[in-house]
């Protein structure tokens, strides 16, 4: 049996311990909503990156269509005796079909690395919770290590001769386990 200093000791202790619990806790909670957040943005991202590629792929077929209209009525044009507008328009308008294929080619690279960039910051996101996690997890073991033991030995569980108890280390939860 401990005596009331012993015993308002380990209250005092548990206290403490259920404080940190509780902080660490919070954090946690704290970091899961932060996460959550990210993956939203991340979501709506996607989303977003995939109505435009989709707008884009429209536009081109449309850009094509259009080609192949202009192609066709130049030739009906040709065929029935008519003039075509000249070989410099064509390469002109060819020249403007081309930069609105670029800046749109353009477009869809930043958005391919925007995507990159989000995956690497959910990727150190996820690294740093796994790195807070394990510290924690230590910085706990370690706290809370002495304090198991502190309390093994005023509870008189280390006989004074060595014994039975003695030949048994204390596990990690600070009781003796025969090996």
């Amino acid at each position: 049996m401990g005596t009331g200093r012993e015993d308002g000791q380990c209250a005092s202790a548990d206290i403490v311990a259920d404080e940190r619990e509780r902080a660490v806790d919070e954090r946690e909670s704290a970091v899961d909503r932060r996460e959550w957040a990210a993956d939203e943005r991340e979501r709506l991202a996607d989303e977003r990156e995939r109505t435009a590629d989709e707008r884009e792929r429209v536009a081109d077929e449309r850009e094509r269509a259009a080609d192949r209209r202009e192609g066709r009525l130049d030739q009906q044009a040709r065929s029935i005796g008519q003039t075509v507008s000249g070989q410099r328009q064509r390469s002109y308008e060819a020249i403007d079909r081309a930069r609105a294929l670029l800046a749109a080619s353009h477009s869809r690279l930043d958005r391919s690395e925007a995507a990159l960039r989000r995956q690497d910051a959910r990727d150190a996101r996820e690294r740093r919770a796994i790195e807070s996690a394990t510290a924690d997890s230590r910085a706990r073991l370690a706290r809370d290590r002495p304090a198991q033991q502190e309390v093994l030995e005023s509870a008189g569980d280390d006989p004074p001769d060595g014994g039975p108890a003695a030949a048994h280390p204390p596990s990690r939860t600070g009781q003796r386990v025969p090996e």
